[in-house]
């Protein structure tokens, strides 16, 4: 029962602190968070490597705060010291830095507590609490799912390094995630422009049954009228694990967001399948939930943000945009696409708030905004693809009670 309380203690802390940490501008008091808080990681035993790993792939986001509050003045007070840089003069503003201190301390704060929170939780305890939280059991188990799997996966194959013995490291985890989707998809955005969608049926394909073993072995009693969406939620949220092996191939553009290609598609199947009304959130909010605590991405607690924020977006516009056919759905799915492709930069814009930068750092941010943007645009035909499926009625190969439902009845949501 303790271990129990002390999972549903982490996890309020880790949202309250997560959270007050956007209205701390005090530097005596952000300095001594985030003192206290690295602290309390030492103390906790937690994998200190992880921490300075993480704290490593901020470097650049922390530089571009730094020398943003070092050439944009704050105030008409503010006075810039000259200097040349070749023929370019440029003003430095000093009196800016403590103020970027003040922000990196406060990106430190939040990485350290939800890698703390990760660190110290079991899969297991960390489940609990969010249901103890009121979390939807279908979002519930589908966490679960993607937690389970990529761990079945990894003692199935061996571990390759280590003693097998360890308390579950961010490194542990994300080891144990590489093996979550059995085979990584290949995808070739040659093939997509070409109509060849064997690499989504594939995914598609492997995911689902692995869902369907998945909750027959450890959920045979779910109860009848959450048994379709929890089965649709567990697929999506193991193929879009599974993307975290993702292959790339000849003619695929490389960019921040090129995963949106098939991310939409996945949202798309969430929102137009369940019989639910936030199928998409649910789905998303267990892909961002699954890949914080797999140790994904370089955010922390915001990654969460990262899915179920394009999931919720995803809820409110895929039924009436393209939840039916006809033909103009191929320019729909890119109006669609590109929309959810705004919110996948969720993540970055929570942290760039958080970091209180001003409008020079907004501006580096911009070309990963576009691409996030125009990678989802050109998921339309996978989305094309995926919405004829669904009309078809024939987007799965096997059934876990996964009959899909009709467009019209996806427009009714």
């Amino acid at each position: 029962m303790k271990t129990e309380y002390y999972a549903r203690a982490r996890l309020i802390y880790l949202i309250v602190l997560s959270s007050l940490l956007f209205f701390l501008h005090s530097p005596e008091i952000v300095a001594a968070v985030t003192a206290m808080q690295v602290l309390l990681f030492v103390v906790s035993k937690a994998p200190f490597s992880t921490l300075l790993r993480a704290c490593k792939r901020l470097i650049l986001l922390c530089v571009i705060v730094l020398v943003s509050y070092l050439l944009v003045p704050l105030g008409e007070n503010f006075e810039g010291t000259p200097f040349n840089v070749g023929p370019v003069e440029l003003k430095v503003y000093f009196e800016g830095l403590p103020i970027a201190i003040v922000m990196i301390l406060r990106i430190v704060a939040l990485i350290t507590v939800s890698i703390w929170a990760r660190e110290t939780s079991s899969a297991e305890g960390f489940i609990a609490a969010l249901r103890w939280l009121r979390l939807p059991e279908s979002v519930a188990v589908a966490i679960d799912a993607g937690l389970h799997l990529s761990s079945r996966k990894k003692h199935k194959k061996g571990s390759r390094g280590g003693s097998g013995s360890g308390g579950g490291g961010g490194r542990h985890r994300k080891q144990q995630a590489e093996t979550a989707g059995g085979e990584g998809a290949n995808i070739s955005y040659r093939e997509i422009r070409q109509g060849r969608m064997g690499f989504m049926e594939s995914l598609l394909h492997r995911a689902h049954i692995q869902a369907k073993n998945f909750l027959t072995q450890n959920y045979p009693n779910l109860k009848p009228e959450i048994i379709h969406d929890t089965a649709v939620i567990v697929t999506i949220v193991v193929a879009a694990m599974s993307l975290k092996l993702l292959q790339l191939l000849p003619g695929l553009p490389i960019a921040p967001g090129h995963k949106n290609l098939v991310v939409v598609p996945l949202l798309a199947i969430a929102v137009l399948t369940t019989r639910g009304r936030w199928g998409g959130f649910q789905a998303g909010l267990a892909i961002g939930v699954a890949s914080f605590m797999l140790g994904y991405g370089k955010f922390g607690l915001l990654e969460v943000a990262h899915f179920a924020l394009p999931g919720l977006v995803a809820d409110l516009i895929a039924p009436s945009l393209v939840g039916r056919a006809g033909r103009t759905l191929w320019l729909r799915f890119a109006l669609f696409g590109a929309v959810i492709g705004v919110t996948r930069f969720a993540a970055n814009f929570l942290i760039i708030m958080l970091a209180g930068a001003p409008l020079l750092a907004w501006v580096v941010f911009m070309p990963m905004l576009v691409s996030q943007t125009l990678f989802g645009a050109l998921s339309a035909p996978i989305g094309l693809f995926v919405v004829q499926k669904i009309t078809r009625g024939g987007l799965f190969a096997e059934s876990v009670d996964l009959d899909s439902p009709s467009l019209s009845q996806s427009e009714e949501k």
